[in-house]
């Protein structure tokens, strides 16, 4: 599968990459290191979804995202269709706390429509094994 993961860490309502595991020809995202707190991104929203200290950053955006349809569905697929992109944001729990996001970008070949159930399915799973 030619796709790039990130692993973001919540610090504080904001999200720190720390793993970043790609191949030469997956997309290009960001590096480890890199500090999350995009309101546009969807790391950022499926955390929002879950922290309260990281939903507070919406309270004066227009249009919100439906953080109840996040946690309802476990995830959140961002669509770039004009770029040929998507990207998933799983939350990644310890305790009950959202500690995290795992995120997933590829292609819309990379991500089709036919593959995303069983990966969405496939990595909820294991995520669910961690919490």
């Amino acid at each position: 599968l030619d796709v790039t993961v990130v692993l973001l860490e919540n610090t504080r309502g904001i999200l720190i990459n720390i793993k970043k595991t790609n191949s030469q020809s997956s997309p290009v995202m960001q590096e480890p290191g890199t500090i999350n707190d995009c309101l546009t991104e969807p790391w950022m929203k499926t955390l929002s979804a879950y922290a309260s200290e990281a939903r507070t950053y919406y309270q004066n955006v227009v249009s919100p995202p439906d953080f109840e349809r996040i946690r309802i569905d476990g995830y959140l697929l961002d669509e770039q269709r004009s770029r040929h992109f998507r990207r998933l944001a799983f939350p990644i729990f310890d305790r009950g706390d959202a500690i995290g996001v795992l995120g997933i970008g590829g292609s819309v070949a990379a991500l089709s429509d036919a593959l995303l159930p069983d990966l969405i399915a496939h990595v909820k799973a294991k995520l669910g094994g961690i919490s």
